[in-house]
C-alpha cells in the first residue's frame, strides 16, 4: 500500500510540475504574469500537502495492520505448539 501512495504523490507532483513549466513557459512569450499560474502553484501545493496528509494516514493504518496481524500469528503459533 505504500507504494500506492507514493505513487499518487510522485503523479501529482509530476503532473504539477509540468502545467507549472508551461505555464511559465507562456508567461515568458506573452511577457506578463498570469493568474493561472499563481492559481496552478496554489493548487499543486494543496495538493500535495492533501496527498502528504493521506500518506501518512497510509502509513500509520499499514503499521497497525501490520502489528495486529504479527499479534494473531504470535497466537496461532502458539495454540498449535500446545497441541
Amino acid at each position: 500500500m505504500e507504494t500506492v501512495a507514493q505513487y499518487g504523490v510522485a503523479t501529482v507532483a509530476v503532473v504539477g510540475a509540468f502545467i507549472l513549466l508551461r505555464d511559465i513557459l507562456n508567461y515568458l512569450k506573452n511577457g506578463k504574469e498570469s493568474n493561472s499560474l499563481r492559481s496552478v502553484i496554489n493548487n499543486n501545493t494543496t495538493a500535495i500537502n492533501k496527498n502528504t496528509e493521506v500518506t501518512n494516514q497510509l502509513i500509520t493504518l499499514i503499521s497497525v495492520s501490520s502489528a495486529e496481524q504479527k499479534s494473531m500469528l504470535n497466537e496461532l503459533l502458539a495454540h498449535a505448539r500446545k497441541k
